[in-house]
């Protein structure tokens, strides 16, 4: 076998061949075991079983940063990330090239120092920069959509997450604050003035922004797309992709285009979820020239792989 293809199994029985599925009951037509060539993707395997690993590039040491507005309208395409995600699992979650991370918001809490009946609106760091499964376990008991919050701070939390390893940021957050006002409190988990993001100080960096508002900021003073676009543009080894409607892309696209990211349509289409996230994985091991020539595979969703398998009669193998 080459890559991660294997052959699989069959019976015959009665004139037919069968394959054994998990449950012990034997399926018509179905080869056991069988792993076919898919799509080609950055994750230290040969997905589609053609000699060559992640298109013959190493993995770089790359840190991947999901940022998730987390308010109720969101519910249907995050589950769709979700279950995008899902099927990651396997080739990710050994891959320690790769380390993720999560920042949600706004998350509906009882307000810091204030009665229980009094709420604000979080920014949270789930999970910092860690392992694949760690994150999944983080994005998986994140908990209930946040129906009612209405304050996307997320213009903020991208300043945020890269103050740290920006060369250039205009914005004082050692004298800045968080919105609180009759109707409006907004804080962040951990609070504004620890509010790091652990990349580590070597590896390239992926911003992955879901959203379906246009960009907005609750610090005080007032965060300017300006200063954003400032810090952003000299984060060195930093990409930021942004999935939102289509009517905000060109919003987002101010920070995006800097960076030489890309802006993504939200859906709650899981298979396009798949698709689109792969483009951006797809990235971390295409050279600039290799990503020229194959951007027209980068979109499709798989590849046109058949699915139909030719039997050993003699041996009971399926090829």
């Amino acid at each position: 076998s080459t890559g991660v293809c294997s052959t699989g199994e069959m019976v015959c029985k009665e004139g037919q061949w069968y394959g054994e599925a998990s449950s012990g009951d034997l399926v018509l037509d179905f080869c056991a075991g069988e792993v076919v060539p898919s799509r080609e993707i950055c994750d230290g395997a040969d997905n589609d079983c053609d000699g060559i690993t992640d298109f013959g590039e190493a993995i770089p040491d790359t840190d991947i940063l999901f940022i998730v507005d987390w308010s109720g309208s969101m519910q249907y395409s995050i589950a769709a990330v979700q279950m995008a995600m899902n099927r990651f699992a396997n080739q990710f979650a050994a891959e320690d090239k790769l380390k993720w991370g999560l920042i949600t918001g706004p998350r509906m809490l009882p307000a810091l120092g204030q009665d229980d009946i009094d709420t604000a609106e979080y920014l949270k760091i789930e999970t910092n920069i860690t392992s694949f499964s760690d994150f999944m376990n983080a994005f998986a008991s994140a908990g209930a959509f946040d129906i009612g919050s209405s304050n996307e701070m997320l213009r903020d939390a991208i300043y945020l997450s890269i103050a740290n390893i920006s060369t250039n940021t205009p914005y004082d957050i050692s004298n800045a604050r968080w919105l609180n006002r009759l109707g409006t409190h907004v804080d962040s988990i951990p609070v504004l003035q620890q509010f790091k993001v652990d990349w580590r100080p070597d590896a390239d960096r992926i911003i992955v922004v879901f959203t379906d508002e246009e960009d907005q900021s609750y610090l005080v003073p007032t965060l300017n797309p300006s200063d954003l676009i400032t810090a952003i543009t000299s984060a060195p080894d930093t990409k930021l992709y942004v999935f939102t409607k289509s009517y905000y892309r060109s919003q987002w696209r101010r920070y995006i285009d800097p960076t030489g990211g890309s802006a993504f349509i939200l859906t709650s289409r899981s298979e396009q979820m798949y698709n689109d996230l792969m483009s951006i994985l797809d990235d971390i091991c295409l050279s600039a020239d290799d990503q020229a020539r194959n951007q027209p595979h980068q979109h499709s969703f798989m590849m046109n792989v058949s699915r139909r398998v030719k039997h050993d009669y003699v041996l009971l193998m399926c090829y």
